[in-house]
């Protein structure tokens, strides 16, 4: 039953994936003529903004990993639990990441937007209703030079010095 689950969402995705393109093909046709030109910008721009369409350019990563569990011993389940990645701790870094300026952020692929969530369901952390598994790459596009020094300023970067393990 997972796996014709597993088969079925891939095969929305791959129909879903063809209709963009469809969209755009379309689109691309409607904006053209005169004054069309800064119409197609503003679609863009707000393609960009809304997640719809796919940017690239300089940015910055920012990776979360587990810690590894204490050597030789069985510690109590609270000990293990504080070493792990929460949700929380992805919310607090992309947020972050937005507050110094991110022009778009994706956690482990998946592109975040306004009406993204991160959460947690029971042991898994879902973006949009996706599993993600560790390590946990946060990816930010924008000048990087800005964007560390406005990170490392934000209390999102000492959260993360807290947690950090030797």
């Amino acid at each position: 039953e997972i796996q014709r689950r597993i088969d079925h969402v891939d095969q929305t995705r791959t129909t879903l994936e063809a209709q963009h393109r469809q969209i755009d093909r379309l689109r691309g046709q409607a904006l053209t003529g005169a004054g069309a030109q800064t119409l197609a910008d503003d679609v863009a721009d707000l393609g960009r903004i809304t997640g719809e369409l796919s940017v690239s350019g300089p940015g910055v990563q920012v990776d979360l990993t587990d810690a590894p569990r204490a050597a030789g011993g069985a510690g109590s389940d609270a000990g293990e639990d504080r070493g792990r990645v929460r949700d929380r701790d992805l919310q607090i870094v992309v947020n972050g990441l937005w507050a110094a300026g991110a022009q778009a952020v994706a956690v482990n692929g998946n592109r975040l937007t306004t009406l993204s969530a991160i959460r947690a369901a029971g042991e898994a952390i879902l973006v949009d209703l996706q599993p993600l598994v560790p390590p946990y790459r946060v990816e930010a596009i924008g000048d990087p030079g800005p964007l560390r020094s406005r990170f490392a300023d934000d209390l999102a970067a000492s959260y993360l010095q807290l947690l950090q393990v030797d």
